[in-house]
């Protein structure tokens, strides 16, 4: 038996005969040049269904949004971890700024000592991770602003006297504020001035005619009086108004410096409020602020101290304005 001729027999079914090559415009040789190939078209990048939908991931400060399917990525990452698109134009997520009040806790440590069910020795516990102490008192003082505030509402809900109390005081900070923010004033002027002593020809009417040819004057110190006895002027209203600002000009303008001036002056309202106001030698109007003159219907006006003059021997005022903010 012929065995190689058998083995050529069986061997021709495992090869697949090659069909003869077409060659188009060359000899078959290797030194043919090799036929140029144009450019195809790119492969459109497929569109997944799950790109536009729902990040699987919260963000953290410093991570990488993708533009494509929204995905937070590690800020050291170049290709979105979920469909591979680019992150140099990612945009970065920012701390809000309400975090930055809140104490950094660090990077968590974990113990390496303890016993074989993991809880460390009561040495061990007394010694702070860091940041421990910190996080402590900012917790209690958390507990103990919550604490203070419930009481606080408690005993404004349920004690009628701190309540008025309180309302009380924000009235006045509401006007304060409103006199910041707020610069319309509209002029209040008294129905009936009155004084305690007045000089002939200088009555207190004067000091509130919105002249400035005229001042109201009285002696600082008359006969039999007590030493330095104060004299007063009391302005009173037709309603009751609140008040927020008064203008004083003090002295005589045409004789400035013969006549005394008024240097402290206390402000006593029908209230029950009262202030001290202290001015300058100057014939220049001065302006002051009332921060309590609320719902009041008339207001006295003492010179407890001047600047005295030199010819005569009296306290004099040109004029007092009164001011009131516009609702």
């Amino acid at each position: 038996m012929d065995v190689d001729g058998e083995a050529e027999r069986l061997t021709q079914f495992l090869v697949a005969p090659v069909p003869p090559r077409t060659l188009v415009g060359g000899t078959g040789d290797l030194d043919d040049p090799i036929p140029a190939v144009p450019p195809q078209p790119g492969r459109a990048r497929p569109i997944r269904s799950d790109w536009h939908t729902r990040r699987q991931n919260p963000l953290r400060p410093g991570d990488l949004i993708c533009g494509d399917c929204g995905q937070g990525n590690a800020p050291r990452r170049r290709f979105c971890a979920r469909c591979g698109g680019a992150l140099d134009q990612a945009e970065t997520v920012r701390r809000r700024w309400w975090h930055r009040l809140r104490p950094s806790r660090g990077p968590r440590q974990i113990a390496l000592t303890g016993d074989a069910t993991g809880r460390r020795s009561s040495a061990e516990q007394e010694i702070d991770q860091p940041g421990e102490r910190r996080r402590r008192w900012f917790l209690r003082g958390q507990i103990a602003t919550s604490g203070v505030i419930a009481l606080s509402t408690l005993a404004y809900a349920s004690y009628p006297p701190l309540r008025q109390y309180v309302n009380h005081e924000v009235g006045i900070v509401r006007h304060q504020a409103e006199g910041v923010l707020e610069s319309q004033y509209d002029s209040v002027r008294p129905n009936t001035v009155t004084a305690s002593t007045s000089l002939p020809g200088h009555g207190p009417e004067q000091a509130a005619d919105q002249f400035g040819n005229t001042f109201w004057a009285a002696r600082f110190q008359e006969k039999g009086d007590a030493p330095n006895k104060p004299r007063s002027l009391t302005f009173h209203f037709d309603r009751l108004v609140t008040l927020n600002q008064v203008v004083i000009t003090v002295g005589a303008l045409h004789e400035f410096a013969a006549h005394g001036r008024p240097s402290v002056i206390a402000l006593s309202f029908s209230n029950g409020v009262s202030m001290n106001l202290t001015l300058k030698d100057s014939r220049n109007p001065q302006k002051f602020d009332l921060d309590r003159a609320i719902g009041v219907k008339s207001l006295k006006m003492t010179v407890e101290d001047e600047f005295p003059g030199d010819k005569h021997d009296d306290v004099a005022v040109t004029e007092v304005q009164f001011f009131s903010l516009i609702a």
